[in-house]
């Protein structure tokens, strides 16, 4: 696969490429998540596209949308990973990091919608993910409590709407960031 560790503001620019059969296709670390993947194919990666270190505000923001241009299909465990996300907080500014070594696996990715309850170190926030677009929703943890979101038996939920896991371990080979 191909992996690309760049400091915020750096943008790489994958191009029209095809990548297959590989352990992770695509492994964006540091402020690379701005890469171009513009007419990029992934096919048959255990992971499609990883992500390291995603920073997003608080509601809807274009956080994935340079890198929604690719085509995934065939992974085994997930389209899009993410590991070391934060989300800032609109009102106070707190940015809430994740657990260290946690991840977060969306399959169906760019072109489903999928949410997901990411935890963080001040309560959990959902992440719903459209496409280039993120909206993190937050929640505050009761003090001795592991909190969640409200449970809306299904409410909502249509075909695009995935299910999406949260595992552990490094996604990029060998753990390099």
């Amino acid at each position: 696969g191909v992996e690309v560790a760049a400091h915020s503001g750096d943008a790489a620019r994958i191009l029209r490429t095809l990548v297959h059969s590989c352990q992770v296709g695509i492994c964006l670390a540091g402020g690379a998540s701005a890469a171009v993947l513009e007419g990029t194919a992934v096919q048959e990666c255990v992971c499609g596209v990883a992500l390291v270190g995603l920073s997003v505000d608080e509601g809807w923001s274009a956080a994935l949308e340079s890198v929604a241009g690719v085509a995934v299909s065939g992974s085994g465990e997930a389209d899009l990973r993410i590991q070391g996300w934060s989300v800032r907080e609109r009102a106070s500014g707190i940015v809430r990091e994740a657990p260290p070594g946690e991840e977060v696996s969306i399959r169906g990715w760019p072109g489903e919608h999928c949410s997901v309850v990411a935890p963080t170190d001040h309560g959990p926030v959902v992440l719903h993910v459209k496409g280039g677009s993120v909206n993190a929703t937050l929640f505050e943890a009761d003090e001795g409590e592991e909190a969640g979101p409200p449970v809306e038996d299904g409410e909502g939920e249509d075909e695009d709407h995935l299910q999406c896991l949260s595992i552990s371990g490094p996604p990029c080979p060998g753990g390099a960031v």
